[in-house]
């Protein structure tokens, strides 16, 4: 078990691609896709060892259902596993807290031979808590606490002195009434006797407690004993892995009490116990790895270079990484400089991911502009914020806060029913609005990206996503969150954007793309600030293993980005309306792709020969990504130079493409960024071609019929 507080007070908390290939190879615009395959390509297809056979009768089955095609599993580097929140999470490191027992899972029996000492809960700080404050307990906290005093069944022969310490831990700590809950609960019997015999039956018939005189006292008894750390030392114990280092200790048989405020661990537990906690601790703390840091440096190196100030600002950047990553920061009183930082974690490999986390953090896309508006379809109607319960669609920045959705309302008791569409179909967007969003999307600004002139095939695409537009509680913060709770049946009638060679592909034929993202972002001192440096992307296809193809590779460059928000809380979804600007650091005519990397791009070369991403069992998963890659870089106003790009994450996509009312493309995108980028479901179209200010309306007019 293991309590956080302060040693004069334990207080017991209550339980409470942006373009692809076109049918005719000609690239189409959509949302930060890119395909690697040529058109009407199916190399990437399985196809089952039969096919099905041709007959007057037949039975129509599901794909699934035929046994020939099995759904493609997931990598599990990219499982979201149930994540516990952190032992501190949600509160201040000055209070004081106590963390609920960290024992055996099965909470009904103990395994038998269990090597593990008994632990009496909390002796004094239960003890004063449940009686001065019982109210504040709840019912099955305390159910709990009687439960845990129960020893191993290695250790149901005891000292005599051990045994009155049980016994007055029960008669002292809790009530009659509590005692006879405990006995209802856990042995089903509601003895009505008194205090004095009810404890001595606990011990005895349901316990089997016995008195060994051959046991020493000095081995059996608890005793308390006090460890002095320091605070950093503190705060890597308690989030580090979500406290795991402290929870397995506890499972030894140990209370450990954290005095959070005087940096004091106390144990409670027999003396080779307290022994073995204190010696773990002492080897797990010499492994604490430390460098040094400038955080403003770091800032200025990732940082959009016209607008640094909207970075979050450096105790917001740290209570972020420490949290997340569990790591320490510790900053350095130096009169010269300012931000420098001591960073400390328990293996070298939390450094590196902690760096990893600071220039996600950072985010870097001066690309990016964006404009939203609300359009509400009648002003009598109700519009409310409804907050977003599932957080697995977020990435681990924005995971953490509380996002809203503004919707229509219905009041309770109205027996009139409210005048707002129901389906998108139902809403027609005046001219002028349409006309404000092709303004935006197309306004021809300074560029706020350098330009590149060894890129390649500068392109220019229109897309439009279906999703959510999210506000914190003051609207002074969004998002755009693509995710699509359910899919309509207009949606699941659509046709394969290639079409069927064959009606038995349908049953036989994976026709999904499978794909891996990895985003970079540039060193800015590599052009000594004097300009933002385009982050680049690279995509590669999977194989039928789930390794990656590396002769797929594209590398592209986002140079612009322009998008409108368009909130509509009286259907279930928003849209966001895309123009993108992308070109490619490898021409996509290239024929061998790896011999190009290798001569006018040698640093791209390295990083490709030192990349591995296997994720298919049957060839063994390894994965090495990296962090840095090398590219030269020539810009329009004739400087060059060898950009290091820093790596900061990978995505898997499973894409199906579906065409809709026969000219536009339709990507259902299933996107997954294991448990820091987030998972979600993600649909939107592509025009093939740019399209101009007719078109482009009658684009978003087509969409929103979508119901």
């Amino acid at each position: 078990m293991i309590t956080i507080g302060v040693l004069n007070k334990i207080v017991t908390p209550k339980c409470h691609i942006r373009c692809w290939f076109g049918p005719s190879g000609s690239r189409v615009a959509g949302e930060r896709f890119y395909s690697l395959l040529p058109p009407k390509s199916k190399l990437h297809s399985r196809t089952a060892d039969e096919h099905l056979s041709g007959g007057n009768n037949f039975l129509v089955l599901k794909p699934q259902q035929t046994g020939m095609l099995n759904p493609r599993p997931t990598p599990s580097y990219f499982k979201n596993v149930p994540q516990k929140l952190s032992v501190l999470h949600g509160v201040e490191m000055e209070t004081s807290y106590q963390i609920p027992h960290s024992g055996a899972k099965n909470t009904k029996k103990r395994k038998s031979g269990q090597k593990s000492f008994d632990v009496l809960e909390e002796i004094e700080s239960q003890r004063a808590t449940l009686m001065v404050y019982k109210s504040s307990v709840s019912k099955e906290q305390v159910m709990k606490s009687i439960y845990d005093l129960k020893p191993a069944d290695s250790a149901l022969e005891m000292s005599k002195k051990r045994y009155e310490q049980l016994r007055n831990s029960l008669t002292e700590a809790y009530s009659v009434q509590q005692l006879n809950q405990y006995c209802k609960k856990y042995y089903h019997y509601s003895p009505r006797i008194p205090k004095k015999q009810l404890v001595t039956l606990i011990l005895d018939e349901f316990w089997q407690c016995k008195v060994n005189e051959s046991i020493e006292e000095t081995e059996d008894l608890i005793v308390e004993h006090v460890i002095d750390i320091q605070k950093r030392d503190m705060h890597l114990l308690l989030m580090t892995d979500n406290g795991k280092i402290l929870q397995n200790l506890a499972r030894l048989g140990a209370t450990i009490t954290v005095a959070v405020v005087e940096n004091k661990l106390v144990v409670r537990a027999t003396k080779p116990i307290i022994r073995y906690v204190e010696v773990s601790i002492a080897k797990i703390l010499e492994n604490i790895k430390s460098e040094i840091i400038s955080l403003i440096d770091f800032r200025k190196e990732y940082c959009d270079v016209n607008s640094e100030h909207k970075v979050l600002s450096l105790s917001e950047l740290t209570t972020l990484i420490q949290k997340e990553g569990g790591v320490y920061f510790e900053e350095l009183v130096n009169e010269n400089r300012k931000g420098i930082f001591k960073v400390s974690a328990l293996a070298e490999r939390k450094l590196l991911n902690s760096k990893n986390l600071l220039l996600w953090a950072m985010d870097y896309k001066p690309q990016t502009t964006q404009d939203r508006l609300l359009y509400r379809m009648h002003h009598n109607a109700i519009y409310t914020k409804y907050p977003v319960s599932n957080k697995e669609w977020f990435d681990w920045t924005t995971k953490s806060k509380m996002w809203y959705r503004i919707q229509t309302e219905e009041p309770r008791g109205s027996f009139k029913v409210p005048d707002s569409p129901s389906s998108p179909s139902d809403i027609t967007l005046p001219d002028q609005i349409l006309t404000t969003i092709y303004d935006f999307i197309m306004k021809v600004e300074p560029s706020s990206v350098a330009k590149v002139k060894n890129a390649f095939n500068p392109f220019k695409g229109i897309s439009i996503s279906l999703g959510q537009v999210l506000t914190n509680s003051s609207d002074s913060k969004y998002i755009f969150q693509p995710q699509m709770q359910k899919f309509s049946s207009d949606i699941e009638k659509l046709p394969l954007y290639h079409g069927l060679e064959d009606d038995n592909d349908l049953f036989a034929v994976d026709h999904h793309d499978y794909l891996v993202q990895l985003k970079f972002v540039p060193k800015l001192s590599a052009f000594d600030f004097k300009f933002n440096i385009p982050p680049i992307e690279l995509w590669f296809s999977l194989d039928d293993f789930d390794n990656i193809r590396k002769e797929t590779i594209r590398c592209v460059l986002h140079n612009e980005e322009r998008s409108f928000l368009l909130q509509t809380p009286d259907i279930p979804f928003d849209y966001k309306i895309t123009m993108d600007k992308t070109s490619e650091l490898i021409p996509l005519e290239q024929a061998d792709i790896l011999q190009w990397i290798k001569t006018y791009q040698p640093g791209l070369n390295d990083y490709l020969d030192n990349l591995t991403i296997k994720f298919g069992a049957l060839m063994g998963k390894k994965l090495v990504l990296p962090p840095e890659m090398s590219i030269k870089l020539e810009l329009e106003d004739g400087t060059s130079a060898t950009v290091d790009y820093q790596f900061i994450t990978m995505y898997h996509r499973r894409v199906l493409n579906l065409k809709y009312k026969d000219k536009y493309l339709v990507h259902h995108n299933t996107v997954n960024g294991g448990k820091l980028g987030g998972s979600y479901e993600q649909l939107y179209f592509a025009c093939e071609e740019l399209p101009e200010e007719n078109d482009l309306k009658q684009f978003i007019i087509d969409v929103m019929e979508v119901s």
